[in-house]
């Protein structure tokens, strides 16, 4: 199971990103691991295991505005299921860095 930990998006000019830490949670709800995604709005999300270190707060120094997880899915319809989607997906086929 997947949360949204914190999630940014970057609007400028033609620029438009989502940046995020995704919390990994076992089937008793406890924390795994986090992830950090990014994407550009309408492509394919990336993915890299950062294991506890969920450090977020340089995206919010560069510009990326903190969003919440409904707002996260109004830019991107779907995320969550995606996100749950690519990310295993990622873990199986080795791609997550």
């Amino acid at each position: 199971m997947l949360r949204v930990y914190w999630a940014g998006w970057y609007k400028e000019g033609t620029s438009d990103k989502l940046w995020g830490v995704l919390e990994r949670h076992d089937e008793d709800g406890n924390i795994m691991t986090y992830y950090n995604f990014w994407c550009r709005r309408g492509a394919k999300m990336q993915f890299k295991h950062v294991g506890q270190n969920k450090k977020y707060t340089h995206k919010s120094s560069s510009g990326y505005k903190s969003i919440d997880v409904d707002t996260l899915e109004q830019i991107y319809p779907g995320f969550m299921d995606e996100a749950n989607t690519q990310l295993i997906f990622g873990i199986f086929a080795g791609t997550v860095r």
